[in-house]
């Protein structure tokens, strides 16, 4: 696997961007004990399935009693972190901590996530249809020994939770789920979706608000003059197509487990979504664009993931998307979150590329373009192995990798790539 993107090149053994080279011998020499292998590529790729392999084992974990995946070998069990990890990877080679990781966030986050809020907290304001629990919360300690965001955060910062479902989805699909398993996954997303999903359902143009996916609430992915309330309160393409593909896996699951009348209403759920993003997000020219503001304003703005997810979650077809994925920039360190940036503060989410994200866009770009991009996914990735030579988190506007180490959505993204280049082989 070779390839070269104006300052990135892809060789046998070796990365090389604006930046440095990173050889073989630069990675981590970690064994992993999952034994799955890739067709002989190249050293390089060789190695870096290794590192990947290597990396997901890092973030394997034991938590009450479960063994659960961590967003990266030092951080905690997120809900979304898990989603994506599982859909671009995990779910194939690690089907069992896949499956508990996601019950593990679901169980334990139904009841002790809830509508928690700090005494004054803005997001008080922000529906005052729900029903908030308000608290005296301690300032956030990062060296306390407790899990402060799922202790006192509420769930307007976790608004693009439904992604679950799509994971879950991914999982059918890979795997025979027994009638236990079905079960599970259609108690729990009704119990999500009446406890919270519908709450931010805007009964006007009935698309739902909440935060944008992966953009946490309150950091740099938002215009600097927006508040909080304005963050949650609008809607986005990506967190919408989200919902979409939700309740089209309720409806699968509900078709298996025979109740065909709750298939029909999910399914009927999903299409009326699916038409008024279409209407609101798809414009005549071909953009697929990022927001509706709070007062119903259409952003031109646009988002990697709004445009893949758009297409993964057949909100668009792929000829739809076409248009607006070959619009949207590629870099040879990757794929900006955002396009244009916001005016204002930088890093993080905006100014930045994420390669799990990167990963989800190129994999959208193939399906509707049909070209093979797995090289340059590959050369992307490689490039954020840094310092330890392990996968790294994000890559910021100075064109570095940055964030830690053995991040587990970035390590399956790799995973991601050799399996649409068809290098997998069976253990």
């Amino acid at each position: 696997m070779k390839t070269k993107f104006n300052k990135l090149e892809l060789h046998e053994d070796r990365v090389v961007d604006a930046l440095r080279t990173i050889t073989v011998d630069d990675l981590s020499s970690d064994k992993p004990e999952n034994k799955t292998t890739i067709r002989a590529s190249s050293p390089m790729m060789e190695r870096l399935w290794q590192v990947a392999l290597s990396d997901v084992e890092k973030c394997i974990h034991e938590k009450e009693g479960r063994m659960v995946l961590s967003a990266g070998a030092t951080f905690g069990v997120y809900t979304r972190d898990v989603a994506y990890a599982n859909i671009l990877g995990i779910n194939d080679l690690f089907p069992e901590v896949a499956w508990s990781s996601i019950v593990f966030t679901r169980e334990y986050l139904y009841d002790t996530f809830g509508y928690k809020v700090p005494k004054g907290y803005v997001l008080a304001d922000a529906f005052e249809n729900i029903p908030w629990e308000v608290q005296d919360v301690p300032a956030y300690d990062p060296k306390a020994d407790i899990d402060w965001n799922r202790t006192y955060h509420s769930f307007p910062v976790a608004t693009d939770d439904v992604c679950w479902l799509w994971a879950m989805g991914d999982m059918m699909e890979k795997s025979e789920l027994d009638e236990d398993k079905l079960r599970w996954i259609h108690r729990y997303g009704n119990a999500y979706n009446e406890r919270y999903y519908e709450f931010f359902v805007d009964p006007e143009d009935g698309l739902y608000r909440g935060q944008a996916t992966f953009v946490d609430v309150g950091g740099t992915g938002y215009p600097d003059s927006w508040s909080k309330v304005d963050q949650v309160h609008a809607k986005y393409l990506s967190t919408n197509a989200l919902y979409v593909k939700g309740f089209r896996v309720m409806a699968e699951v509900c078709t298996r487990l025979k109740l065909n009348e709750e298939a029909r209403s999910w399914t009927d759920k999903a299409e009326i979504l699916r038409e008024k993003l279409r209407s609101t997000f798809l414009l005549a020219d071909g953009s697929l664009v990022h927001v509706k503001t709070p007062d119903g304003y259409i952003d031109g703005r646009q988002h990697n993931l709004s445009i893949a997810f758009a297409i993964l979650c057949d909100v668009v077809t792929p000829e739809e998307g076409k248009t607006a994925i070959q619009q949207y920039p590629v870099h040879d360190y990757g794929v900006p979150l955002f396009y244009p940036i916001f005016n204002g503060r930088t890093g993080y989410h905006n100014h930045t590329c994420w390669p799990f994200a990167d990963t989800f866009f190129l994999k959208a770009k193939e399906i509707a373009t049909g070209e093979d991009l797995t090289a340059l996914n590959a050369a992307l990735l490689a490039r954020t192995c840094v310092n330890d030579g392990t996968f790294h988190e994000f890559v910021g506007c100075d064109r570095e990798p940055r964030g830690s180490g053995s991040q587990l959505w970035t390590a399956a993204a790799l995973i991601d790539v050799c399996r649409r280049a068809n290098l997998i082989e069976a253990k």
